[in-house]
């Protein structure tokens, strides 16, 4: 029971590991997909201050290009080193890249990037948004083989004035920022995205990592961020597995000795539980039986002699009691000693037994050489008398004891009745009084008590 707990605790530790690292790979990809959207924010809003700005718009559109205005606040490093801003594309009402400016300085000719399907397809979707609510949209490209965050939006002013009409469009603002190593450390560092970095789409993922797939406008896959989440559930088995070890080899060893005492316990419960029952019966044996010739004593055999009388009213047939006493026992006593006397009594009472139905009547010793009879379920006189001369024929019979002879003979009293509120002591009496008229007869025979006191009998 107890290795069973410990393999289950090692099932619970395993759910855990799965369950725990499960979750760290959902929750470090929403962390990446809510750093990188927040990055995209952050430049699309730059590009709308810009685009809607007046000034801006007058030194932006067309062929009126404000190089003073570019100066203050395009040109040189302010835009990189404030906004990690890496180039500036401005297109013209026709969405032809008319300026260019890569980290504060005038390129000379845009590179073709800015005329290909994904380039064309932000724009127009940029020009797709609500002029009189300036927004912008935002994607990736590849540009000059580095991955960029691009930000677009409709160059449109946000009043009306004499020269420009608010909520046209003239022309295109579009910003880029490098995803270098540099800022991708920094995420990694903030936001516990280990070992984050940029791969070619074709590149194997490591065991262990996760990826975000970097798709152009037009759905291209240019490019994968990867990153090795936190493993919870290593660091988990890592600090457990050890403890869980030890737990285990504990139980297994408590379990073994569990066991060993258990099957100690059982077995001294089993010996002590006979012990006791034999206890029990010896104490049964003392109380209920003769120690001399182990038949019922007086308690037992009154007992008995109770339920017999009560037996005998529900058949509506008699009971009989036989009071025996030995005659020549005192002499064999004497004689012989107590030793030979009590083997004496012991194949007396067997002999007795050999007189009665087995099952259905008792042959008890009242004490010193005084036994009864209980017959039950009589119909007549005629089942005692059969007893009691089976008892005078073999009680005077030879015994051979220790290679002495001895004969003793039984002077025998019978007590009938088929009252069931007759006491046992008194039929007991009756029958102990019809006994002394034998003995005083001669004794080696029986005689009968009238059940209401009548005279005594030989016959019945």
């Amino acid at each position: 029971m107890l290795v069973g707990v410990a393999v289950y605790v090692v099932f619970l530790s395993n759910q855990s590991y799965h369950k725990l690292n499960d979750y760290s790979v959902e929750s470090s990809t929403l962390i990446f997909q809510s750093v990188f959207q927040s990055e995209h924010n952050k430049l699309g809003k730059l590009a709308i201050d810009y685009s809607v700005w007046n000034e801006a718009v007058a030194a932006l559109t067309d062929e009126k290009i404000d190089y003073d205005f570019l100066e203050e606040n395009f040109l040189g490093s302010y835009m990189k080193d404030a906004f990690n801003v890496e180039r500036i594309v401005v297109f013209d009402s026709g969405n032809t890249a008319q300026l260019s400016i890569v980290k504060g300085e005038v390129e000379t000719s845009p590179p073709d990037i800015f005329s290909t399907p994904p380039s064309k397809l932000l724009i127009e979707r940029a020009l797709a948004t609500n002029l009189k609510a300036p927004d912008f949209v935002t994607g990736v490209m590849v540009i000059g083989g580095e991955l960029h965050l691009i930000a677009v939006s409709v160059i449109a002013p946000n009043v009306d004035n004499d020269e420009f009409k608010f909520g046209h469009a003239y022309g295109v603002l579009m910003l880029t920022e490098i995803i270098d190593q540099k800022l991708l450390a920094n995420w990694s560092k903030q936001f516990r995205l280990h070992d984050l970095q940029i791969q070619d789409h074709t590149q194997k993922i490591e065991s262990g990592y996760v990826f975000e797939p970097m798709l152009s406008p037009t759905g291209k896959h240019e490019k994968n961020i990867v990153w090795r989440p936190d493993r919870p559930g290593e660091v988990f088995i890592g600090e457990m597995l050890p403890t869980v070890t030890v737990i285990i080899l504990f139980l297994t060893v408590a379990s073994v000795m569990f066991s060993t005492y258990v099957n100690r316990y059982i077995a001294l419960t089993i010996n002590e539980s006979k012990l006791l029952q034999q206890n029990r019966d010896k104490l049964n044996q003392l109380a209920h039986f003769d120690s001399v010739t182990n038949l019922p004593n007086r308690v037992l055999g009154m007992d008995r002699l109770g339920q017999a009388l009560k037996s005998s009213q529900r058949m509506q047939t008699m009971t009989a009691v036989l009071f025996i006493d030995l005659d020549g026992f005192k002499q064999v006593n004497d004689t012989f000693g107590h030793g030979i006397g009590d083997d004496l009594l012991h194949k007396v009472g067997k002999r007795l037994e050999d007189c009665v139905r087995i099952g259905l009547d008792t042959v008890s010793r009242l004490g010193g050489d005084e036994f009864i009879i209980i017959l039950t379920n009589l119909n007549d006189r005629e089942g005692a008398v059969l007893v009691a001369e089976k008892i005078t024929d073999l009680v005077s019979q030879e015994f051979i004891i220790k290679d002495n002879r001895i004969s003793v003979s039984a002077s025998t009293g019978i007590a009938i009745t088929s009252s069931s509120t007759m006491a046992p002591e008194f039929l007991v009496k009756r029958a102990d009084e019809a006994m002394y008229v034998a003995k005083s007869a001669g004794k080696n025979q029986y005689r009968f008590s009238d059940e209401y006191g009548g005279e005594l009998t030989k016959k019945a």
